[in-house]
């Protein structure tokens, strides 16, 4: 969903960005970050917080953009927002220093 940010550059998608993105807003910033991770085509994917700072509509399309990576891309995601799990397969939960391990996401 950076389409039209990139289309109004000066170079649009070949404008080169300074070392910060400083003429990016700090969401615009991180999708770029989502973005050239996903274009990586790795094997294995760990994000932190990924959706932090975006609106729901961008997070939705992180999400569909993961599950289409496939059972063969490994992909660990660090979050506070347990309604996120509904994505996962399984779910490791921290709780007072204790790793405990749930077969499904959390029930919505």
């Amino acid at each position: 969903n950076m389409d039209t940010v990139f289309e109004q550059l000066p170079h649009a998608y070949d404008t080169v960005l300074t070392e910060g993105g400083d003429s990016l807003s700090g969401g615009q910033k991180k999708r770029v970050a989502l973005i050239r991770a996903l274009l990586a085509e790795s094997d294995v994917y760990v994000f932190d917080e990924p959706t932090a700072g975006l609106d729901r509509r961008n997070a939705d399309l992180f999400w569909q953009r993961i599950s289409k990576l496939g059972k063969n891309a490994i992909v660990i995601v660090v979050t506070h927002l347990r309604e996120e799990t509904r994505y996962a397969d399984r779910v490791l939960e921290f709780r007072e220093g204790r790793l405990s391990e749930r077969e499904k996401p959390f029930e919505w």
